[in-house]
């Protein structure tokens, strides 16, 4: 699967809204759950290692990057994100 076709499918399965729980807004880019920066690669490309989520401000892709939360990690917020959206750690290495 292409980057493009990976992002209108995990378009299609977030409905055009972020896939953060609660969250409706609809300035959405595709997030990496476990990202290239963390120990991933383009074999992570995958509909279950991905989520649109929502990207101006701060927003919940910059909140699972660890960006606007005093001693957050990465580590602890893919979990957590992991958690809510039902998303297991198939394929992990």
């Amino acid at each position: 699967m292409t980057r493009s076709e990976l992002r209108a499918a995990a378009m299609e399965r977030a409905g055009g809204v972020c896939e953060f729980p609660g969250c409706d807004r609809t300035d959405l880019e595709m997030a990496h759950l476990k990202g290239s920066g963390m120990g991933g690669s383009k074999y992570r490309d995958t509909i279950d290692n991905v989520a649109m989520l929502c990207s101006s401000g701060v927003g919940h892709h910059q909140w699972l990057d660890g960006g606007f939360t005093p001693n957050s990690r990465r580590f602890d917020n893919e979990m957590i994100l992991r958690e809510v959206l039902h998303r297991e750690w198939a394929g992990r290495r």
